[in-house]
């Protein structure tokens, strides 16, 4: 990486928020690091979006695709076309702190064995941390002003070399949408990269009214990405172990939530993909499995029982 003149690659994804991706995009003007590009990745908006991004911001590379890809795609294409040394992802629904990619480029030049710096995502109305977009560890929630190694991150806003990226750090685009973030950490992980959680780099989260997934495919795809990634990454005994607990946890919450059926529907749909289970490319080795299990740890394995069978599905 450059010493000093790092180029960095801002790229978001977006599709059907022309309002929010305007506000966006003016926000980044504010950043006080200059050496910069800004990607967005539109998924077929026909909401005028793309046209009015090219009339205010003629900045702007716009890379508009035919269709809409999921999240993880359109990252992955962003990314493709970005000449950065350092590629920012955010959320088209996302304000960046002012200095936010001066923290990150010199985050980076600290640590040349970093693969990824997942930031911290603040409610933009409240300006306080948003939940929702906690993707570490409950009992990690009192060290949400300090920084931690970690193996997941939130794709609303993180960093990564384009090194990392070239290297084979992209997204299962089979996923289309849930845990990609998860899947992607793993792969991280397995590539002996380190992912921290940096709370110096703020993200304020303009969260939408907007409820474009209804809670059953979020739950049938919820349920089938998470045996995908299990099969995929986990050792096999490990990976048979957990297809079976988590069946009867997730069985058992979907009943009590009335979302039995996207369940049911989940798990068939899993087995199409089957022959992961019995494939090792991809498997964690016994390094990266002790450092994942180490960084994954959710607390004491009575409590974690108890919270997965009788916590309430948001």
């Amino acid at each position: 990486m450059t010493p000093e003149l790092s180029l960095i690659s801002v790229i978001i994804p977006s599709w059907e928020r022309r309002s929010d991706i305007l506000l966006t995009l003016a926000n980044l003007r504010k950043q006080t690091y200059l050496r910069r590009e800004i990607i967005v990745v539109d998924q077929a908006s026909a909401d005028g979006g793309p046209q009015e991004i090219e009339k205010q911001f003629p900045e702007v590379k716009l890379v508009r695709l035919p269709k809409n890809v999921g999240p993880g795609a359109a990252r992955n294409t962003g990314a493709e076309k970005a000449a950065g040394e350092i590629l920012v992802f955010i959320d088209n629904d996302d304000d960046l702190d002012e200095r936010a990619l001066e923290r990150v480029v010199e985050r980076f030049r600290e640590d040349t064995g970093l693969g990824i710096a997942g930031f911290k995502i603040l409610n933009f109305y409240t300006r306080e941390l948003e939940p929702m977009s906690w993707s570490y560890q409950k009992n990690r929630l009192k060290d949400s002003d300090s920084e931690f190694e970690t193996y997941i991150f939130c794709g609303g806003g993180y960093a990564m070399p384009k090194t990392v990226f070239e290297k084979g750090a992209r997204y299962w685009e089979e996923i289309f949408w849930l845990s990609e973030e998860k899947e992607l950490g793993l792969r991280v992980v397995k590539m002996g990269y380190k992912i921290i959680y940096c709370p110096s780099v703020k993200v304020y989260h303009r969260a939408s009214p907007e409820k474009r997934h209804l809670s059953g495919k979020r739950n049938f795809l919820g349920f089938r990405n998470f045996l995908w990634i299990t099969w995929k990454y986990y050792p096999f005994w490990a990976a048979v172990k957990t297809t079976f607990l988590s069946a009867g946890a997730y069985g058992v919450k979907g009943i009590r939530n009335g979302y039995a059926f996207w369940i049911l529907l989940g798990f068939i749909s899993s087995f199409k993909r089957l022959n992961i289970l019995f494939t090792t490319k991809d498997r964690l080795g016994r390094e990266a499995w002790a450092r994942y299990k180490r960084l994954s740890d959710k607390g004491p394995w009575w409590a974690v029982t108890q919270k997965l069978f009788t916590e309430r599905s948001a």
